[in-house]
């Protein structure tokens, strides 16, 4: 849960974007490579890295979750412990950046009837899948998280 202090301290962080480009263009052709041997346990220490981590990413590029998602991923015992971890996560973290907004003057009343429409196409989604979460064993959760991660992952290249 250290990502949403992490976020408030990456978020005033000024990176140039030709660094950043840089640190892509070196660091894409050596996934495929350490895909298959990226591992990790869970812990104090590796919850503190990837929340850190995932927080500098999440306030530069608004993309933190696929990182926690992947720890989780190795870190719980099941499936329900996964999807606890990570539902948890998303509030605390949601709940910090909605208050953060608010703060700065970023969201008005005006955003309400959205957000509304937002939270009740959440509980809908999260409804439905709690309820396919009962008929899918914790192997298939897993390949399908990380296939949904890498979707995302692609998704956010051909963005850019």
């Amino acid at each position: 849960m250290f990502s949403t202090l992490t976020i408030h301290l990456a978020s005033g962080f000024a990176f140039p974007q030709a660094d950043i480009w840089r640190l892509h263009d070196r660091a894409l052709p050596f996934l495929p490579v350490f895909r298959s041997r990226i591992w990790m346990r869970g812990g104090y220490f590796n919850a503190l890295l990837c929340s850190c981590i995932s927080g500098i990413c999440n306030g530069l590029f608004g993309i933190g979750g696929p990182l926690m998602a992947r720890y989780f991923l190795f870190s719980t015992d099941g499936k329900e412990s996964y999807i606890a971890q990570i539902q948890c996560l998303f509030l605390i973290t949601g709940a910090v950046n909605m208050f953060t907004r608010i703060r700065l003057g970023l969201y008005s009343v005006k955003l309400l009837p959205y957000t509304l429409a937002g939270m009740a196409g959440i509980f809908i989604g999260k409804t439905v899948g709690l309820r396919m979460l009962d008929r899918i064993d914790a192997e298939t959760v897993k390949k399908a998280a990380a296939i949904l991660i890498g979707i995302s992952g692609i998704v956010t290249i051909l963005q850019l």
